[in-house]
């Protein structure tokens, strides 16, 4: 039930139905999932770990405003790792890896083109997941799942305004070829275009001029 509630809550935050300078109530979440306020609290808690959202202690729970400076500085801590850590990868993965990778990647895309938004994220989660730990480094796993959360806080929204989810499962399916061709050039375009959704939706970001 945490889980469940956790990717409910994520996809209420990247969809924008959770909105910066609102603070939301444990029960008044709990009675729209129609859950307890325990796996609120946990997922709230969950969230909060990865630099979401903003526990408000007596009140409930807040979104953290978006950050430029952040944003840009996410995407160049993962390049240093995600692109190494993945060449890697596709220099190690067996037969089975990259069958279980597949399957991994043929799962996003499949809750992309239905649109459940809650699907997709954990899946893409999980996709994520299985490539960087076929690199051997349980630290740089958990150090990039924090950091690509973050990440796709910002890009999220941009993306479902472009209709570019569907586009982005495609490209894990392709990456998973690419890892199983060996073609280190096209992993590293591939991951570095993953990485550079965030920096993409920072034009929303910006103020309007007036006139």
């Amino acid at each position: 039930m945490r889980e469940k509630v956790t990717a409910q809550l994520r996809a209420e935050l990247l969809t924008g139905n959770l909105r910066p300078g609102v603070t939301y109530t444990v029960r008044s979440t709990a009675a729209k999932f129609g859950v307890s306020p325990t796996p609120v609290r946990e997922a709230i808690l969950d969230l909060s770990n990865e630099g979401l959202i903003a526990v408000k202690p007596n009140k409930g729970f807040a979104v953290v405003e978006p950050d430029a400076d952040t944003v840009v500085h996410i995407a160049n801590v993962r390049r240093l790792l995600e692109i190494p850590a993945t060449i890697e990868v596709a220099r190690r993965a067996a037969d089975e890896d990259v069958a279980r990778l597949h399957e991994s990647a043929e799962r996003t895309a499949f809750y992309a083109d239905r649109a459940d938004i809650a699907a997709y994220v954990q899946a893409d989660e999980e996709f994520h997941r299985d490539v960087l730990t076929l690199s051997g480094n349980p630290l740089l796993v958990d150090l990039s799942e924090r950091l690509r959360a973050q990440a796709r806080n910002h890009a999220f929204p941009a993306m479902l305004r472009g209709d570019n989810l569907a586009g982005s499962a495609r490209e894990h399916v392709e990456l998973v070829r690419s890892i199983a061709h060996s073609d280190y050039s096209r992993v590293r375009e591939l991951v570095e275009r993953h990485i550079n959704y965030a920096l993409m939706s920072l034009a929303s970001m910006e103020p309007e001029l007036p006139g």
